[in-house]
C-alpha cells in the first residue's frame, strides 16, 4: 500500500475532532488528543482512506516546525522503498521551538508566547521573524531538493497564517492560502499572527467559530471542517 506522509502540528493531527454540540468542556478535553479519534477523523486520515493510502503520520499537537524537520530527518534516510509516497507537510507558527530538555532528556516545543523568563532571553535576544522565515523557506527549499532526489513526491501547506518566501516554492499548495482562510473563504491578513495559543480578537478564528467549523473550548478544526478540508486536499494533490 502506498503511504500518506504527514507532518504539522495540531490541526493536522486532529485535535479536537471528538467535539460535538451540547458537549460539556471537560468531556471534550478528556478525548480531545485521542489517538485512534484523531487518526481516524482528521483530514490526514480521511485522505488517507479517500486515497487509499496508509499514514505514517509525525504531526503532533503543539509541535514547532523545527521538531517536524527534526522528525524528518530521523526518519527518511532510514527508509529507501518510498518512492510511491506522498509527503504532506504542514507548516505551523514561527513563535514555536525546540529545545532540549536535559531533566527528561527529550527535545520538546515551546511556545515562544508564553511570559516565563527563558522565553523572553530568546524573544528578546534570539529570534526575529524575518530570520525565521528565511530559515524556514532554506529547510523547505533543501527538503525539496532532497526529495526530488529521491523521487518521493512532496506538498507543503500553511496551516493558519500565510508566509511570505522570497523564492517561488511550486509545491506549496493553494498558492499558499493557510487552512483558516480557506474554511471561512476569507483570503485577507489576519487581524494577529497566530502565536501558538489564539488570540481571541483574531477575526479569522473568531468567523469560524461563529460558523461552527472549530470548536469553541480549543478552537481546533470539528469534524465537519476535517471533511471539507479532506476535499479540498483530494481535488488539489489530484490536480498536480
Amino acid at each position: 500500500m502506498k503511504e500518506l506522509i504527514t507532518f504539522g502540528c495540531s490541526w493536522t493531527y486532529g485535535v479536537g475532532v471528538n467535539y460535538i454540540n451540547g458537549i460539556n468542556e471537560q468531556n471534550f478535553k478528556n478525548k480531545a488528543w485521542n489517538s485512534n479519534l484523531c487518526n481516524n477523523l482528521s483530514f490526514r486520515g480521511l485522505l488517507s482512506k479517500k486515497l487509499n493510502f496508509k499514514n505514517i503520520n509525525f504531526s503532533v499537537g503543539g509541535s514547532s516546525n523545527q521538531t517536524q524537520f527534526h522528525r524528518a530527518q530521523c526518519f527518511f534516510p532510514s527508509f529507501d522503498n518510498l518512492n510511491d509516497a506522498i509527503v504532506l507537510w504542514g507548516i505551523t507558527s514561527i513563535y514555536r521551538y525546540e529545545l532540549y530538555n536535559t531533566k527528561d532528556k527529550v527535545w520538546q516545543s515551546y511556545n515562544l508566547n508564553t511570559t516565563n523568563t527563558t522565553n523572553k532571553i530568546i524573544l528578546q535576544n534570539h529570534f526575529d521573524e524575518d530570520a525565521e522565515i528565511k530559515r524556514l523557506e532554506e529547510q523547505i527549499l533543501f527538503y525539496n531538493d532532497y526529495f526530488k532526489f529521491k523521487k518521493i513526491k512532496n506538498y507543503w501547506f500553511n496551516t493558519y497564517n500565510k508566509h511570505s518566501f522570497q523564492s517561488n516554492i511550486e509545491n506549496l499548495l493553494f498558492d499558499g492560502k493557510d487552512l483558516l482562510s480557506i474554511l471561512i473563504n476569507d483570503f485577507e491578513p489576519n487581524s494577529n499572527y497566530h502565536l501558538s495559543g489564539w488570540i481571541d480578537t483574531d477575526r479569522k478564528i473568531q468567523k469560524a467559530k461563529d460558523i461552527g467549523l472549530v470548536n469553541p473550548f480549543s478552537l481546533h478544526p470539528t469534524q465537519e471542517a476535517h471533511k471539507i478540508l479532506a476535499d479540498v486536499f483530494e481535488k488539489e494533490i489530484l490536480s498536480k
